[in-house]
C-alpha cells in the first residue's frame, strides 16, 4: 500500500455535506448517516445470526464445533463465510468511515486498542455486550474530549477496563450469554 499510495495521510470528501444542530453544536450530516449505517448492520447482522440457518450454524460451530460437525455442520465451510462476513462488515465500516478520518497505511491501527477494550468490558464471546460496551467507551470517551485532550479520555477507557476486569472478570454483560 505504501509503495502504490505513499504514506501521506489522504482525505475522502464527505458524500453528504451539511450540519445539523445537536445541543447547541453543530453536527455533521454525514456522521448521522455513518450512525445510521452502523446501527442498521449491526442490527441486520443480529438479524442474521438468529434467524437464518447459516448463523444458527455459526453460533453452534463457535459454541461447541464437534457436536456441530457431528449433527452434520460443514464447519469448514461456516469458517470461511464466517471470515468472509466478517470481511465484508469490515469493508463497509472502513468506508463508511473514510469520510470521516484520514486514509493511509495505518488506517484502523488506532481503533484496535478501542476494539479490545470494548470485547473485555462487553465480556469474552458477548456480542450483544461488546457492542453495549463499544457504545458505553464511545460516549464516555466523546465527552471527556469535549473538554480534555484525546489521551486523557483514552486512559479513563483504561481505567474503566481495568475497573472491570478487578470488580467482574467475566465483563459486564456476561449474564447475556447464551
Amino acid at each position: 500500500m505504501r509503495i502504490t499510495f505513499g504514506t501521506t495521510p489522504r482525505r475522502i470528501l464527505p458524500p453528504i455535506k451539511g450540519t445539523f444542530p445537536v445541543f447547541g453544536i453543530d453536527y455533521e450530516i454525514y456522521r448521522l448517516f455513518a450512525a445510521f449505517i452502523a446501527i442498521v448492520a449491526l442490527a441486520g447482522f443480529f438479524v442474521f445470526l438468529h434467524r437464518t440457518k447459516l448463523g444458527t450454524w455459526m453460533r453452534a460451530v463457535r459454541h461447541d464445533r464437534d457436536t456441530a460437525i457431528a449433527m452434520g455442520v460443514p464447519a469448514q465451510r461456516v469458517y470461511v463465510l464466517t471470515f468472509g462476513i466478517g470481511f465484508a462488515l469490515a469493508a463497509l465500516g472502513g468506508v463508511v468511515a473514510a469520510p470521516i478520518t484520514t486514509v493511509e497505511f495505518r488506517t484502523g491501527v488506532d481503533l484496535l486498542p478501542f476494539c479490545f477494550m470494548a470485547v473485555i468490558i462487553g465480556g469474552l464471546g458477548n456480542l450483544p455486550g461488546t457492542a453495549a460496551a463499544a457504545v458505553l467507551l464511545a460516549v464516555i470517551e466523546g465527552i471527556i474530549q469535549s473538554f480534555a485532550n484525546p489521551t486523557v479520555a483514552r486512559i479513563s477507557s483504561l481505567v474503566l477496563m481495568s475497573a472491570v476486569l478487578l470488580a467482574r472478570p467475566q465483563g459486564l454483560f456476561k449474564g447475556l450469554t447464551k
